[in-house]
């Protein structure tokens, strides 16, 4: 008996039209298909595969298949004929594929994975390589990422290349002990080497190099030099480098004689030079660490400030109190960036009290665990700026308006290493309530309120020509709202519910809107971190029915899609997030 996928409860008046949808439809048809090719009834075309026969339609085949739509429609001899010759597939591996055609069901296994994959590859059945694809992700383990991995390269799967490359990151220690590894070819070997390992010290780096160097001594000795360059040497400890200075092996690339200048911090910023003051700490950055986020202040279901610093491990998926704020924060609406191990929290706004005379800024040392003031410019009076940074050593401080409630246009710049000040060019428009983010090298200043209006007006800062300029308008005004940077890309999170989700791509000069979040919020918190957004907390409901949440998204920018989970430990709205680097062991 047929069953529709929805009925109405209400008894239907007479001649009233109503539309049904028969849900089990397409399996009543895929089953006929399926007897009517066993039957050999109205079948076109028969595939031959070895000494095997498979009697079909075209039209089922096309349906399921690029390969076998563009073999009939195209101007090839196949597309008349009777019979069609089917190579470098084997029987066993067409058996599953016409079974899943006909049935949508598929069996895969350890055994057959790999052929089944490459049959569906050659024929175009997207939906079994895709199948094959997941199964293969089940079985990443240590023991065997680094040749999933190189299979995925070959045909080409990024999905799979993405997560073997993860496991091999995230697991080296133990990836590194595999047979796998030692027939790693050198290329690949210094790909892996050059990225972030997460690691429990960089003596796991130098050990795997003199390992895979001595399986094969004779010919991979002079290889050595070129991977010992990719060891973040000011990570080892020195006792580690006494050791290695006097290694049989490690002795030739004279790591011994280096020593002293190995062991300088590698964080070191230049006072002087402005161009030197952004430096590049991917050659000498710890790989043990993991980029964690921050929520800082905000507000609990109670309506108390939260005067304190949580800190999140999405990969843990693990919640931590990190540190209390300094008095001079509390009850203050925050502006924060991050400074890589370090974070930047500056008061924009008083909760309570009035605007005062200059904002509270301070910054806490991530890797000491301790806070250090920052020292403002005289007279400095700002509410309701952006803040942004480099990521490394410099923060801009734009906009906002001052005690007489004029707008500022004025950008200021903060140099960690000093602890100093200075201005740049004023942006072209003075507005208050803005965001900004920075994009390869260049500051976009967001909306915001030009003190008559909420504006879509975008200001670009090149700071190669210390010039500010507009680029292309949002579709929508906005103010308050958060701006993101990943990779190439600008998103922002918008809207009256701030569910609205945009992205700009600075090449094209043009906006889109994607995905909103799964759940609208107001007064949430967003970061970027591990290449994917998070927006956490925040209030759902209306002023007399406030629901303070626990809720965390997070967007797949790769997949563009939002997942949420109810993982706080605490429910806080007016919350601001960002994200630190944490290390595991910096050596000493």
């Amino acid at each position: 008996m047929a069953t529709a996928c929805a009925t109405d409860e209400k008894r239907p008046s007479t001649g009233e039209t109503i539309d049904y949808n028969e849900c089990n439809h397409p399996i009543y048809i895929l089953k006929g298909l399926n007897e009517l090719k066993a039957l050999q009834l109205f079948t076109d075309v028969t595939l031959v595969v070895g000494n095997r026969e498979y009697p079909c339609h075209k039209a089922v085949l096309a349906s399921c298949s690029p390969y076998f739509r563009a073999m009939f429609t195209s101007d090839m001899k196949e597309r008349n004929a009777d019979r069609v010759q089917i190579k470098d597939v084997q029987v066993d591996v067409m058996d599953v594929i016409m079974r899943f055609i006909y049935t949508g069901k598929v069996s895969i296994s350890p055994q057959n994975v790999q052929a089944i994959f490459e049959g569906a590859s050659l024929l175009q059945v997207l939906s079994v390589q895709d199948i094959c694809t997941r199964y293969f992700e089940r079985l990443l383990s240590p023991n065997n990422c680094l040749g999933i991995l190189d299979y995925a390269d070959t045909h080409g799967c990024k999905e799979l290349q993405r997560k073997a490359r993860k496991m091999i990151l995230n697991n080296f220690a133990e990836v590194c002990k595999s047979e796998e590894f030692l027939i790693l070819p050198k290329d690949r070997l210094i790909e892996i080497l050059a990225s972030d390992l997460s690691i429990d010290n960089e003596e796991i780096v130098c050990e795997a190099i003199t390992t895979w160097v001595n399986h094969d001594r004779a010919q991979r000795e002079i290889s050595l030099a070129d991977l010992i360059a990719h060891v973040r040497l000011p990570y080892l400890l020195p006792a580690y480098l006494g050791k290695a200075s006097n290694d049989a092996l490690l002795k030739q690339v004279h790591l011994g004689a280096a020593k002293d200048k190995m062991l300088e911090r590698t964080r070191t910023y230049y006072a002087k030079s402005r161009e030197k003051a952004v430096t590049s700490l991917s050659a000498v950055r710890p790989r043990n660490y993991t980029q964690v986020l921050l929520t800082v202040g905000g507000q609990d279901v109670d309506l108390q400030p939260a005067n304190c610093i949580w800190c999140f491990d999405p990969v843990k998926e693990k919640w931590s109190y990190l540190y209390e704020l300094p008095d001079e924060l509390f009850d203050w609406d925050l502006a924060v960036t991050s400074l890589g191990t370090d974070v930047f929290i500056a008061g924009k706004r008083p909760l309570i009290s009035s605007l005062t005379s200059a904002f509270p800024a301070w910054i806490y040392k991530g890797v000491n665990q301790r806070w250090m003031k920052v020292l403002l410019p005289q007279g400095l009076e700002m509410a309701e700026f952006a803040v942004t940074s480099d990521g490394v050593g410099i923060i801009y401080v734009l906009g906002g308006y001052d005690s007489n409630m004029q707008n500022l246009a004025t950008v200021r710049r903060y140099v960690a290493a000093t602890n100093t000040w200075d201005e740049i060019a004023p942006m072209l428009m003075a507005v208050s309530n803005l965001s900004a983010t920075i994009c390869e090298g260049k500051i976009y200043a967001i909306g915001g309120y030009n003190g008559v209006e909420d504006t879509s007006v975008i200001q670009c800062y090149d700071p190669t020509l210390d010039k500010w300029s507009y680029v292309r308008q949002l579709p929508m005004t906005v103010r308050d709202a958060v701006a993101l940077t990943i990779n190439d890309s600008v998103y922002l999170l918008a809207g009256v519910a701030k569910s609205l989700v945009y992205h700009y791509n600075p090449k094209l000069n043009k906006w889109k809107e994607l995905e909103g979040m799964t759940k609208d919020v107001f007064m949430y918190g967003a970061t970027v971190c591990n290449g994917d957004i998070y927006a956490v907390g925040g209030y759902s409901g209306d002023y007399f029915d406030i629901e303070v949440n626990k809720t965390i998204q997070m967007y797949d920018a790769e997949d563009d899609r939002w997942t949420a989970t109810e993982s706080m430990p605490h429910g806080l709205h007016s919350l601001r997030c960002t994200t630190m680097y944490r290390f595991a062991a910096l050596g000493s």
